[in-house]
């Protein structure tokens, strides 16, 4: 997917504005789009001709699953259910997804995939080690919370996963880990990070960023931003790192 020329244009310079709304100008992860990025990985599989319907269709299939998971999880709703709530008959959902266990693989896949290709844009350009650190907390924050459902239902309903989408989604957040240890590691070689285990460090940023969609009811009624939790984690990390 080439995501540069989706986002759009006349859009305050990111990441020179860390504010959420400025990252959400950036960013180009609306429902539409995502929608087309689940037909484009997944067109060959669905048996629909017309896009347009299947786009719709796409979302609401996805809306219903996330809003039934919440209520219920995900391994007591059954696609009957899931037929009631999307207002798709039965033979229209398998012409989308063949079970319960394939969905679950396709928003794990799908989320993976949105998310190590915006992350990477939102930091693409910054040369400054210190700076690229900084944005891709602010970045990955920021995104968790604009795709809150899907991070919400990966972390929560990843029993549902087959066994090989369980390792890909290991793989995944170790890849992800990965970004933050190269960065950590730079800026020790640098001379403008303190020494420190950067595998533990790393782990730890992890932790701190999961809290924020894990936990969001927690911050929401403290009245804290996603705004405000990044500067937050960006605060704790660099008292930490900076010389």
């Amino acid at each position: 997917m080439n995501l540069k020329n989706t986002t759009k244009r006349n859009s305050p310079a990111w990441p020179e504005s860390l504010s959420y709304e400025a990252f959400l100008r950036f960013s180009p992860a609306s429902d539409d789009w995502i929608c087309q990025t689940v037909y484009s990985l997944r067109g060959d599989q669905i048996s629909v001709r017309n896009q347009r319907i299947g786009l719709e269709k796409l979302g609401r299939i996805l809306k219903a699953t996330f809003k039934l998971s919440s209520k219920t999880g995900f391994h007591s709703m059954s696609l009957r259910e899931l037929s009631r709530e999307s207002d798709i008959s039965m033979g229209g959902l398998y012409a989308y997804i063949g079970s319960k266990e394939e969905l679950a693989n396709l928003i794990e896949h799908v989320l993976g995939v949105i998310s190590s290709e915006l992350t990477d844009l939102a930091t693409a350009g910054i040369e400054d080690t210190r700076a690229k650190l900084i944005a891709l907390i602010y970045a990955h924050i920021y995104l968790s919370e604009q795709l809150q459902p899907w991070f919400y239902f990966v972390y929560m309903e990843s029993k549902s996963l087959s066994e090989q989408q369980k390792e890909k989604a290991k793989r995944t957040e170790l890849d992800f880990e990965a970004r933050f240890v190269r960065l950590v590691g730079d800026g020790i070689k640098e001379g403008i990070f303190n020494s420190l285990d950067i595998n533990l460090c790393a782990s730890a940023i992890i932790s701190l960023l999961q809290d924020w969609h894990l936990k969001s009811w927690k911050h929401r009624g403290r009245k804290i931003s996603p705004q405000r939790y990044a500067e937050f984690i960006t605060e704790l990390v660099m008292a930490r790192l900076d010389i």
